[in-house]
């Protein structure tokens, strides 16, 4: 084209008949490329899903999703002597989540302890490992006699809560130990900046992050690090906080873990049972107590419900009983 630039001229100024004809420039035209390149940017970005809605992501998502932070592996390999709490008033995810790390951590050789409240539900104290905790008066005696903090445990791992002041009676004990890393799932929440370590609001319960965590840990093994027991406490806390696999946390995913546990060898129904129906005498008469206050409102649209500390006194009750009371009001029509 620029070899003939001379006789497209003319034919220009022979067709156009203008006195000054326009000088003719050539150029490459990449726009084609430009497009081109677009395009792969924008397939390239369907096919990680950027363009999926979040009901599709959740649907999508799979276990491979969830990676420990290396950060917290490195932790939990460096820690010779591990104290692990679970939230004040622990629910099953809470408690499974930390007796599960506890044994697999105690299969690494670490010296691994679970820290425990007292007046459990029934759907805790069964749990596999749980009678081995040590007792929050215990452990706070333990720290009050060290002379330094070189006698006390290397690591501290919250699990199923991302602050110390979540864990009640226990918090003052994990203050004063010299590393604190946490395992959660809930959203960030309050003013103080949560603990170093994983917290993932994408998964549907605490043991979900704790079983990758425990996969990571054992990479490269041969052996599988998923014990019988383990699989209990994981399978306990995953039918906990989905309510049987009924809440709206629930993916295909969740469904496939529980399928991977229950392959090992779990008693689905008796855990199941425990977690989710199983209450002692006072339980019950706290729940009928608490059911005689319900109060609607807003044209039964809304309805509340008390248990009070005087309750309790009555029944002989603990407060960790009152876990589960909320979904017989939410599960009233309308």
């Amino acid at each position: 084209l620029k070899k003939a630039t001379g006789f497209l001229q003319s034919q220009v100024a022979r067709i156009l008949e203008l006195r000054a004809t326009p000088e003719l420039r050539f150029v490459p035209d990449d726009s084609l490329d430009r497009s081109e390149a677009v395009e792969a940017v924008l397939k390239d970005l369907a096919e990680r899903g950027e363009f999926r809605s979040e009901a599709e992501r959740r649907r999508a998502r799979t276990l491979a999703d969830f990676v420990p932070p290396r950060e917290l592996l490195e932790a939990l390999h460096a820690a010779s002597t591990v104290w692990i709490a679970p939230h004040f008033n622990p629910d099953p995810d809470a408690m499974g989540s930390a007796l599960a790390l506890c044994e697999a951590l105690r299969a690494l050789g670490k010296d691994a302890t679970v820290l425990r409240y007292p007046e459990p539900p029934l759907g805790i104290s069964w749990l596999p490992g749980w009678k081995h905790g040590l007792d929050v008066a215990a452990a706070a005696a333990r720290v009050a006699a060290s002379p330094a903090d070189a006698s006390l445990p290397d690591l501290g791992v919250l699990v199923d809560c991302h602050r110390t002041d979540r864990l009640g009676p226990l918090q003052e004990v994990f203050d004063r130990l010299p590393r604190l890393v946490c395992v959660d799932h809930h959203l960030l929440t309050g003013r103080r900046a949560p603990l170093p370590g994983w917290v993932d609001d994408r998964a549907e319960a605490s043991v979900t992050l704790i079983h990758q965590v425990i996969m990571a840990l054992n990479a490269g093994e041969d052996d599988d690090p998923i014990t019988l027991n383990i699989a209990t406490n994981l399978f306990a806390g995953l039918a906990g906080d989905t309510g049987g696999f009924r809440f709206d946390n629930t993916t295909p995913m969740t469904f496939g873990l529980a399928r991977d546990l229950a392959a090992r060898g779990v008693d689905t129904a008796q855990a199941s049972h425990r977690v989710l129906h199983e209450r002692r005498r006072a339980g019950l008469e706290l729940l009928q107590r608490c059911l005689g206050t319900c109060a609607w409102t807003a044209g039964g649209k809304i309805v509340t419900a008390r248990a009070s500390l005087a309750m309790l006194a009555e029944t002989k009750a603990a407060a960790s009983e009152t876990e589960g009371f909320v979904n017989i009001l939410t599960s009233v029509d309308g």
